[in-house]
């Protein structure tokens, strides 16, 4: 225990890092999809689905949860998760005016907000027992879903 706050001043600064960590690993990983998106080497929804996927898979992590309730529960660290929803908006923009260059104002906002929203739902899902459908149909429907809506929306 010692050791940690040799490289760490307080708790939060500990948090902080993990919750960078992880949010630079998931925004570097959408980055990566939408260049391959830009460059037509991947379709929108293709790219919607790896995402969709990656989340899926990092979900149920209770661990996660609780770091983050955590991290809200400072200051400090609040305003850093902010910086980082940011960031994630950023990319998820990127991404939805590939699915609709015509995305513009509060509609593209709320592009943003609710791919944001889904991802992070997605990503603190528990798999459920009752379900019928694995993982990559769950990533396959909602990736499908989710460009279906940003398609319909008009600015």
């Amino acid at each position: 225990m010692g050791q940690m706050y040799r490289q760490f001043a307080s708790k939060s600064d500990i948090i902080v890092a993990i919750v960078r960590e992880d949010a630079d690993r998931r925004i570097f990983e959408i980055e990566e999809v939408n260049a391959a998106v830009r460059s037509g080497e991947m379709s929108v929804q293709a790219g919607l689905e790896q995402i969709v996927l990656h989340a899926l898979k990092a979900g149920g992590d209770p661990l996660r949860f609780e770091i983050l309730a955590e991290a809200f529960r400072s200051d400090a660290t609040a305003e850093v998760l902010g910086e980082l929803v940011v960031r994630f908006k950023r990319v998820l923009r990127d991404l939805a005016l590939h699915a609709n260059a015509a995305l513009q104002g509060d509609c593209l906002a709320a592009a943003e907000e609710i791919l944001l929203a889904c991802l992070f739902g997605l990503g603190n899902k528990t798999p459920s027992a009752q379900s019928t459908l694995s993982i990559e149909q769950t990533a396959k429907f909602t990736a499908a879903f989710l460009y279906a809506a940003l398609q319909q929306v008009e600015a």
